[in-house]
């Protein structure tokens, strides 16, 4: 599940420790039965995910319980997860023109955290997605698992939430991608950013 020493741990080094409380009451909620009614059979998937590579096929099934994976794809503990959406090959038109390095980077909208990894791996710093899907949650906390990034942090949050909440912290880029086109005022979305 969420680490949440190291969220706070993380956002502490970035200021945003003082408005932890708040967020982390919406966060728990959301992140519960009382939160989803999928919630208990995604958490078992996560629980049952082994620490290495020992039986492939029993991992295989075990992430297609997180089923569908939108964003992607992902190599995951040697399984290859396809996924609805070619995220690698709009990453691919983008990569080259943002510098993030040693940057703080807000992912609204982020999904399953597919593009974090990639802005991480592209050296920011430290990586909060937020996207109000629990499923995507789950399927990040699944990746990460593997991958074990203690920088990067997928929320069960939407950007309103978080923004009533945190509305005088700022990150040093903003990424909304695949977002605007969901919003019934497009305009309020793009303020809020």
């Amino acid at each position: 599940m969420i680490d949440f020493d190291a969220l706070r741990a993380s956002i502490g080094e970035t200021g945003l420790d003082k408005w932890w409380e708040a967020l982390e009451e919406i966060i728990r909620h959301r992140l519960s039965e009382r939160g989803h009614g999928d919630f208990a059979r995604w958490r078992t998937v996560l629980d049952g995910l082994p620490h290495a590579e020992s039986d492939p096929l029993a991992l295989k099934e075990a992430l297609l319980g997180l089923a569908p994976w939108r964003k992607g794809p992902f190599d995951v503990g040697g399984i290859h997860i396809d996924a609805e959406w070619r995220s690698d090959l709009k990453w691919a038109r983008i990569a080259d023109a943002v510098d993030l390095a040693g940057r703080t980077v807000l992912d609204v909208g982020c999904g399953n955290g597919y593009y974090a990894l990639r802005m991480r791996k592209a050296g920011a710093k430290t990586v909060i997605g937020v996207d109000p899907t629990v499923l995507y949650v789950m399927q990040f906390l699944a990746v990460n698992h593997f991958v074990r990034d203690p920088q990067i942090f997928v929320l069960p949050l939407r950007l309103r939430e978080w923004w009533s909440v945190a509305h005088e912290w700022r990150f040093d880029t903003t990424f909304s991608m695949g977002v605007l086109y969901h919003q019934r005022s497009p305009i309020e979305h793009l303020r809020l950013l």
